[in-house]
């Protein structure tokens, strides 16, 4: 979850409201990373020979470190750094060539570059700059905001033609970390006493945390002839961009994985649905049998295992207004289960 820049980003994390206090916690955690001038300075002399002469830093998300380069010939590109060991850019480079195959408007990816300090091994992404604003700060009348989310279901539905291999994070060749969505299940259960844990610290009842995890397991055990498709994972309002009144360019796609069509509904619903309506995204989609008579269900309690990785995000960031948001939505979504 991350917003990370104006041409892509990383998840693990969860978006939060743009409040005063959010904006501080992001301050802190991209206080701790700067990339050397140096080590950037090379790497950028490798995209042109045209002196920088405009470098700004874009504090926007919460996992990679990010800036929005131009040089003096006129070209701009968005560098965005990473020191997650376990994630790095080559699955995004992955994702991001099929995507274009299909004729899908997302970045072009110019390199990427292994590096290191003394403290983090890093790995730098350049991509070129695309064209617009983010849907979310774009002005447009009503009638173009829903034909601009209409695009963005029909968008929706080329990402997840894509085959993949497996279930969860890929990898570089379009690999899930999981070979069965059983496996996958098996990794959630083993973090049951964390989850459970996590309650108690959050005042949350036990039985209810126990009755979410039941509901989650069932809900994934029910669905085991699901063929997996690429899915964005992390497909937001926040994370498409808008210019001359269509859609330019989907970007951040870092959290790329294996998994079934829903998983990117669940997060427009979560975030989005209130400014942008999921009605609209799923008028764009093609595959209509998508949204049966389950649909509606799968996804509530998807969106109730969303509320427990973003309670345990900000719980692990020490970030307390996070956390409160995350559970508020969780005690909410489960207590309107039917």
């Amino acid at each position: 979850m991350s917003n990370d820049e104006s041409a892509g980003a990383n998840q693990s994390p969860v978006h939060y409201t743009a409040t005063e206090s959010y904006q501080q916690h992001l301050a802190e955690l991209h206080a701790k990373q700067t990339v050397p001038a140096e080590m950037l300075n090379e790497i950028l002399a490798e995209i042109s020979s045209e002196p920088v002469i405009s470098k700004q830093r874009i504090i926007g998300g919460e996992a990679n470190e990010v800036y929005d380069i131009s040089f003096a010939g006129g070209e701009q590109v968005i560098v965005r750094i990473s020191r997650d060991a376990a994630k790095h850019f080559e699955q995004e480079r992955w994702a991001i060539r099929e995507c274009a195959m299909r004729g899908l408007p997302v970045p072009e990816l110019l390199g990427i570059w292994d590096r290191s300090t003394l403290d983090h091994p890093l790995q730098l992404c350049i991509q070129r700059k695309l064209a617009g604003v983010l849907l979310p700060h774009a002005n447009l009348s009503p009638n173009v905001l829903h034909e601009v989310v209409v695009q963005a279901g029909e968008f929706l539905s080329r990402i997840h033609a894509i085959p993949v291999k497996g279930f969860g994070y890929i990898n570089g060749k379009g690999e899930g970390e999981f070979l069965t969505p059983e496996r996958e299940t098996e990794a959630f259960l083993g973090m049951e006493a964390e989850f459970q844990a996590l309650a108690k610290r959050l005042d949350l009842r036990a039985d209810d945390m126990h009755r979410a995890l039941q509901l989650i397991v069932d809900e994934e055990r029910g669905v085991r002839s699901i063929e997996p498709c690429l899915t964005h994972n992390d497909f937001c309002a926040k994370h498409i961009m808008v210019a001359n009144g269509a859609i330019s360019g989907i970007i951040d796609f870092g959290e790329v994985a294996g998994s079934e069509p829903l998983s990117d509904f669940v997060r427009w619903a979560y975030y989005d649905a209130a400014h942008f309506p999921l009605a609209w995204l799923q008028e764009g989609y093609a595959n209509k049998q998508l949204f049966d008579d389950t649909f509606t269900q799968r996804l509530h309690v998807k969106r109730i295992a969303f509320s427990l990785w973003a309670m345990r995000w900000y719980d692990l960031r020490g970030y307390a207004e996070g956390v409160a948001s995350a559970r508020a939505k969780f005690v909410h979504d489960l207590a309107n289960l039917v």
